[in-house]
């Protein structure tokens, strides 16, 4: 009875299977060294090269559905706020109905949700979620626009931070992908064809970021970095999920 291959490298002999949450491809032992993510959920779960950069996806998803969110908070506190300043306008206490229309109407969105909770839950939750209510309404009293104006510094710190990681993560995406086309060079070589031969100018290899990092550095040192990306994108996956 033959052995499988591996999907990828079809001359080599699988090891594993790329996990339940993958796709069930067979993968040798490379594939399993390299894209197992070794940290967060999937942590010990073996991954295909495929599913290894399907989590890029998901985090830069997963960014984009937290920054629409935060958009829309920026959207309501603004109305919030704008409706709260025409009422300290209007209203006869000066520079302190200002300072307090700001902050109660930035603060109505979290107020209006608590009783929103407040009547769709039972009586204990209805007391508890009003009086959370109250509270914010008393703290826009006290602290005028000085909290939403935190919060959306807040927002601002945490959207500048998960750009950062999608951007960092393409870079890995594209090491990812010259690694893969790589061993696939590698592996369909002839006995004629050199490393020299594929990494100079106008080789297959020329402008593989992994055969450069190669050259440069030594074979090590480039799964080195290979592996640490890897390992980088299921960290940053936790991290996205504890912002967003």
């Amino acid at each position: 009875m033959s052995r499988a291959r591996c999907y990828d490298h079809p001359s080599l002999d699988a090891v594993a299977r790329c996990s339940e949450q993958g796709c069930g491809k067979y993968i040798c032992e490379d594939c399993y060294n390299t894209w197992e993510p070794a940290a967060g959920t999937w942590e010990g779960t073996a991954l295909c090269y495929g599913c290894a950069t399907a989590l890029i996806y998901h985090n830069a998803a997963d960014v984009s559905k937290f920054k629409r969110t935060v958009m829309r908070e920026y959207i309501i506190i603004g109305i919030g706020a704008i409706i709260g300043l025409i009422f300290g306008l209007n209203s006869n206490y000066g520079i302190v109905g200002v300072w307090i229309g700001l902050g109660v109407g930035a603060n109505m969105p979290v107020i209006g949700y608590r009783f929103m909770l407040a009547y769709k839950g039972t009586r204990e939750k209805d007391l508890w979620n009003v009086a959370i209510a109250a509270g914010w309404g008393l703290i826009g009293i006290l602290l005028g626009p000085l909290v939403p104006v935190y919060k959306i510094w807040i927002r601002v710190q945490q959207t500048i931070r998960l750009e950062n990681i999608v951007i960092e993560e393409e870079e890995t995406l594209r090491f990812m992908r010259d690694y893969y086309e790589y061993t696939i060079v590698i592996e369909g070589a002839d006995n004629s064809d050199d490393f020299e031969e594929l990494t100079s100018m106008g080789g297959v290899l020329f402008n593989n970021t992994f055969a450069r990092s190669v050259i440069r550095k030594g074979e090590d040192a480039a799964h080195l970095r290979l592996r640490k990306g890897v390992v980088r994108i299921a960290a940053n996956g936790e991290i996205i999920r504890r912002v967003a």
